[in-house]
């Protein structure tokens, strides 16, 4: 079995697969089952300061400034009661996944003043966190803040919690900084061991049946890995802190969590040499084409669909009885391989499945293969690229013949 194990702010992770902050840690039977399943680390849901001091100025100054002039942009937050939880609560809850799991629990934090951040950042070091996560959620919407000062701001935070703490120290990061490779660069100087690409800003909705704003946390899809796997690939071997990669992450084989172990500097625990090639395999691309008329297109309703199958036989396809070609259409319907030990056998195998699939009324390659796969030169494995010629007649030897 191919080894996974990487490193991550210092831990040793038996895989590069993180769960990143969800609800799902506030259950510890939910966090066991996720370990059960191959899951390496696991972070916390955030802690809000703002959870904490709902009263606090700085939480009242963020949330209704402006709202003399516009105050329906109240609803455009969530209501993070429904989200989070106290700190007393949160603290136990790090102890207890701590006591029923044995991968790295990482706490996450969003504070709002600085002496919030290293407080909180220093319980969830003494409850037994294994690192911390700073979740910098801040959108800027005052005019009067340049880029420079909110950089300086998060540095500054990084630097004071990194001081503050003993155990490493991630910052989840937002895809909106002008001049990103620059500030993580400053943020691995101030201290992060680790960078995650990207925090996800809610984007409130509007419900026209209620005319009211909707601000419902929506979970991420597959289509928003595009900007963190773009950004992931600039920032590596330029900024000496690990990069974790998050939102859009749904799916996934060996291969791409060996691309992952590689991006963090692993090696392939094979080479070339270490392959072993067994057997044969050839494919047929069938084309719904007349190969006795040039191969001329052939359109039309598929009114009798055979598909062939057994041992050695792969067929892909999106084919079924009562489809319909278009006349706009790529003419290749599916891609049939036969496969062997031997060359022979793998002729074999795909002549018997080429014999068995049935695509009618139109006119598909099918029938020029079959003769391709008795022709003894084929056998012999004496081909080259004039080799189809000698069983179709093209319009130029029409003409010829004219």
């Amino acid at each position: 079995m191919t080894d996974l194990t990487t490193h991550y702010l210092g831990l040793k992770l038996k895989n590069p697969l993180v769960a990143s902050s969800s609800a799902l840690s506030k259950k510890n039977q939910t966090v066991q089952k996720m370990e059960d399943t191959g899951i390496s680390a696991v972070v916390m849901y955030s802690l809000f300061e703002e959870q904490i001091t709902h009263d606090s100025l700085a939480f009242n100054y963020y949330m209704e400034r402006g709202t003399e002039r516009f105050a329906e942009s109240l609803d455009y937050f969530p209501n993070l009661d429904k989200y989070n939880v106290g700190p007393d609560e949160y603290l136990e809850r790090i102890r207890k996944n701590k006591e029923a799991v044995d991968i790295p629990v990482i706490g996450s934090l969003n504070g709002v003043s600085n002496s919030g951040w290293i407080d909180y950042a220093q319980k969830m070091a003494q409850a037994g966190a294994d690192a911390l996560e700073l979740n910098t959620y801040y959108l800027s919407t005052n005019p009067e803040v340049g880029a420079s000062q909110l950089e300086e701001n998060t540095v500054e935070l990084v630097q004071a919690v990194c001081s503050n703490v003993d155990i490493p120290v991630a910052v989840k990061l937002s895809p909106f900084y002008s001049a990103l490779p620059n500030l993580a660069v400053r943020l691995a100087e101030a201290g992060a061991k680790g960078l995650v690409i990207f925090n996800r800003f809610i984007q409130p909705d509007i419900d026209i049946e209620k005319m009211e704003v909707d601000s419902t946390l929506k979970l991420s899809t597959s289509d928003e890995l595009l900007l963190p796997l773009r950004w992931t690939a600039i920032l590596y071997g330029c900024v000496k802190a690990d990069l974790a990669l998050t939102s859009g992450v749904h799916t996934g084989v060996d291969l791409v969590k060996e691309q992952i172990r590689l991006a963090d500097g692993g090696r392939l625990d094979y080479t070339f040499d270490d392959l072993n090639l067994k057997g044969w395999a050839i494919e047929c691309r069938i084309n719904t084409e007349d190969p006795e008329r040039n191969f001329m297109p052939c359109p039309g309703t598929i009114e009798e669909y055979n598909p062939p199958g057994g041992f050695g036989v792969r067929l892909d396809t999106h084919l079924y009885q009562g489809y319909e070609l278009p006349i706009f259409y790529d003419s290749l319907v599916a891609k049939l391989v036969g496969y062997d030990l031997t060359r022979e056998g793998a002729i074999r195998v795909l002549r018997r499945a080429l014999q068995e699939f049935t695509i009618q009324p139109v006119k598909t390659t099918i029938p020029l293969y079959l003769k391709i796969m008795d022709d003894p030169a084929f056998q012999e494995g004496d081909i080259h690229t004039g080799y189809v010629k000698k069983f179709v007649q093209d319009d130029d030897d029409e003409d010829d013949d004219e």
